[in-house]
């Protein structure tokens, strides 16, 4: 099934400002691997309350401090190969754009650093994603702003204001692909939209009430998503879904490790205010079966609770993280 995009699309040719440029029985969990953290690769970036963003390294879970918490700052992110991070702000006295800021991890310098303008005068609190390469910036839907893809310095790649006439919902769920390509939500369908993205495929029909979170492996394979509050995974083409995470409570923002074999949850996700949401972060097996990581109830042997050195509760969460 094809999908036709609508949308103002270029290439090359900038539309925006550029500027000068808790530990009870149920929160253990077993190794998995010999030792909780033992086979795990890569670095977890989480974010929680004011404290910031910080980075734990695996095996021990240590933890250091990767953003000071900044309250104009609307988003982050990292880039794969773990060399730059993504900072999107408010910009003082401006209520209308945002500012994007590239940077190298090792020493802070700046890469690149644009003004952009929501192009249908949607929000300024947006916040954008790295592509796989490192060279695209994805910002999802926001009011009536659709899809913006713009390249690192600012220029408008693709604007994706809808599918078949109907335009996205507000913060509709959106991953990026190996090839740079995307798996979008849209209405109850997940959508695959490649390069030059003027055309969509559709992956699954999603007859769910509640819906979303969307996570895809390195290698384009696997998906993981939220679905009727559990974390379930499938194939790329929407064939094999199965529930992977279960509890008596809800778990969100699924992340898969950098080797694909493991994946990071938000177990026990509640409202922690009037826009607030907390979580427990836990690691589970990437392998299509299903683990308890109640926060009451015995775990699953294979579940492994994200402990800092010294404390003796899940790490806490508000649902954004990632696992470079």
């Amino acid at each position: 099934m094809r999908i036709k995009i609508f949308s103002k699309w270029t290439i090359g040719i900038s539309l925006v400002m550029v500027l000068f440029l808790s530990c009870r029985k149920g929160d253990g969990g077993g190794s998995g691997n010999g030792g909780p953290g033992n086979g795990l690769s890569g670095h977890i970036y989480y974010e929680f309350a004011d404290n910031g963003v910080s980075r734990l390294d695996p095996p021990g879970f240590e933890s250091t401090l990767f953003l000071q918490e900044q309250s104009k700052r609307n988003g982050w992110d990292v880039s794969y190969d773990n060399q730059y991070k993504l900072e999107a702000s408010t910009i003082l006295h401006n209520y209308d754009d945002i500012q994007f800021t590239l940077s190298k991890i090792s020493d802070g310098s700046i890469v690149s650093q644009f003004v952009y303008s929501p192009l249908n005068g949607g929000s300024n609190y947006q916040s954008g994603s790295l592509s796989p390469d490192g060279k695209l910036i994805g910002i999802p839907a926001s009011f009536d702003e659709g899809i913006v893809i713009l390249n690192t310095s600012g220029e408008l790649i693709a604007h994706i204001e809808g599918i078949n006439g109907e335009k996205f919902e507000r913060h509709s769920a959106m991953y990026w692909l190996p090839n740079n390509g995307l798996v979008v939500a849209h209405k109850k369908n997940i959508i695959r939209i490649d390069p030059p993205y003027t055309s969509g495929k559709l992956i699954k029909e999603m007859n769910y009430t509640e819906w979303g979170d969307l996570a895809v492996n390195r290698e384009g394979t696997k998906m993981a998503l939220v679905i009727d509050k559990h974390i379930h995974m499938m194939d790329m083409d929407g064939n094999n879904l199965a529930q992977v995470t279960d509890s008596k409570f809800a778990e969100s923002g699924p992340e898969f490790s950098p080797d694909g074999r493991h994946l990071l949850v938000v177990s026990n996700y509640r409202q922690s205010g009037v826009f607030g949401f907390l979580g427990n972060l836990k690691i589970v097996p990437a392998d299509g079966k299903k683990y308890n990581v109640d926060p009451v109830y015995e775990n699953s042997p294979e579940v492994i609770p994200v402990i800092l050195p010294g404390e003796d509760g899940p790490e806490a969460a508000d649902g954004r993280q990632r696992w470079r």
